[in-house]
Formats: C-alpha cells, structure tokens, sequence
C-alpha cells in the first residue's frame, strides 16, 4: 500500500512541475519586461535630475559671461559629464578627462540643443544700445529704472535682463529592449522594430516625428529649463 500511494504522488508531482514551467513562460517575460522598464525610469529621473543642475549651472555661468551663449554650452557641457564617466576607473584625473573628451564629441552630434529664450530679439531691439560693434542691454542700476515697459514692447528693461535658457538633451537609453520599445511606440509610421514581435501595425504610436530623430537612434529628449538674473550686461555682436 505504501508503494502505491508513493507511485501516485510522483505523477502529481510531475503535474505540478509542469504547470509551474507553464506559468513562468508566461508571466516570466512580462516580469522581466516590468523589471527592465522600473529600472529605465529610475536612470531617467536621474538623468533628469543631472540635467536640471547642468542647466541651473550654465544659466549662472552664462548670466556673467554677458549672456554668451557659447560659453553657456562649454559650462553645460561641463555638468553633463556625469553621464560619460566610466565607474570602473578608479584615476580621477584619467576617469574625468576621458568623460570630458566623451561628452565634447557626443554633444557635437546634434545630441544637446541650446536655445536662449531671454534676453529675446525684441530686448535687444528696444532696449540694445549699439557701440563698438556690439550691441548690450545695459544692465546698472535696475532697482532705479522703471518697471513698465517702453517702445512698444511687451516686457521691461528689468525683464530684458532676465537670462532663461532651454536645453534638450538625447539621453542615451541603456537597459536592454527599451531602444526598441522607444523607437516602436513613441515615433508614427514606424513599423519595423529590431524584435519581430513588435513589427504590427497594431501599436498605437504616441511620439511627435519631431522627435523621432532621437527614439530612432536609441535615446529620449530630456527638456530642462533655468531662468536667472543677469550679472552683467546681454551682449550680442
């Protein structure tokens, strides 16, 4: 008797391995994937966070370099290091002059976008003052100038010389798969993908094509803004 009711256990058993296998093939992937995404999402706000310091921190560089905006992007790309710096090199010297030189050529490759949203052209036109083959928004004694706006424009001479800037970064996606869900969901009228799976037209595309040039090669705009007071005075040649 004990013989057969040992030989009837093995058989549940068998069942029970068997169902278990089952289950894991599918909900294993959808786990995995669930794993993959929680991880992205977590480098991306960091990401975020180390773009919004880049930002801040060129802002403040560029409102003492007259509004520069080349000396703006030098200072950005400065702050964006961080994302180039290999963990295994232990030489700081040897770990941040390769992460310099790395962030230089990537930001090159139409990877980092500037725009100076202020000092805007209409300051410039009503409050620039030209000499010397430049032209400045003079910039003493604010507290004392008047507040309302003059000639025609839409802003004062306080507000011509606020410095905001915007930076739209191609962060560089690392976990595996999320290049080509990116790319498969986000960009219209793509319907390839680099896993076959994914190549029906049945995904709804959610992205804007304007930024399509940066999900087709693997990465996601980031958008941060800084807004600060100029420290010396808005040039422009």
């Amino acid at each position: 008797m004990a013989i057969a009711a040992r030989n009837t256990r093995r058989p549940q058993r068998q069942r029970q391995r068997g169902a278990s296998l089952t289950e894991f093939v599918i909900v294993g992937p959808l786990a995995i994937l669930i794993t993959f995404l929680i991880i992205q999402a977590g480098m991306l706000y960091m990401a975020k966070l180390t773009l919004n310091n880049a930002t801040f921190m060129a802002a403040r560089h560029g409102s003492m370099a007259n509004g520069n905006a080349q000396s703006i992007r030098l200072s950005l790309i400065k702050g964006l290091v961080p994302f180039y710096q290999n963990a295994f090199d232990t030489n700081d010297v040897s770990r941040l002059t390769a992460a310099a030189a790395k962030a230089a050529v990537d930001t090159s490759l139409g990877n980092l976008k500037l725009e100076v949203l202020s000092p805007s052209e209409e300051a410039f036109r009503v409050y620039g003052i030209r000499k010397g083959g430049t032209t400045y928004i003079p910039n003493d004694n604010l507290e004392f100038r008047t507040p309302t706006p003059m000639g025609g424009a839409g802003i004062s001479i306080r507000d011509a010389n606020i410095l905001r800037i915007k930076v739209t970064y191609a962060y560089e996606l690392k976990v595996p798969l999320m290049q080509a869900i990116m790319k498969r969901v986000m960009c219209p009228g793509v319907a390839d993908s680099d896993v076959r799976a994914w190549s029906r037209p049945s995904l709804l595309p959610l992205g804007n094509v304007s930024d399509c040039i940066y999900y087709l090669r693997g990465r996601v705009p980031i958008v941060s803004f800084a807004t600060v007071q100029m420290q010396s005075r808005a040039e422009r040649s």
